[in-house]
């Protein structure tokens, strides 16, 4: 092969766009289906409920603050035009850890992990 040859393999590129050659560029628009959004619309509003319970228990948990944070960061990626689900999902693993001697916390991010688990990444 030549300097301006190259050869390229895709194994998979659902939901993704691929482009190759000098000066390429990919451009993907993912249309999420009305019930994706509809189960990230309820993600954000189940967040917004956990921050408030959080907040509202702050003073009684030892890392408090640092849950409210993370229930912040949940609602905030949750919200992006893509939102980067791994990074949620590792998220709401922590909080689940922080607040499971809290029922209605935990059942909370339960709640919210569930939604999230329909959404494709």
């Amino acid at each position: 092969m030549g300097k301006a040859s190259y050869r390229v393999e895709i194994k998979s590129a659902k939901r993704s766009a691929v482009a190759t050659g000098h000066k390429a560029k990919a451009v993907s628009d993912v249309i999420e289906s009305p019930v994706e959004r509809e189960y990230l619309r309820k993600a954000i509003a189940e967040s917004e409920q956990l921050i408030e319970l959080l907040e509202a228990r702050q003073e009684g948990m030892a890392d408090g603050k640092e849950l409210s944070a993370s229930a912040v960061k949940v609602k905030k990626k949750l919200a992006e035009k893509r939102p980067k689900l791994k990074s949620v999902r590792g998220i709401l693993e922590q909080l689940a850890e922080g607040v499971a001697g809290v029922g209605v916390l935990a059942e909370c991010v339960a709640r919210i992990q569930e939604l999230v688990s329909h959404i494709p990444s």
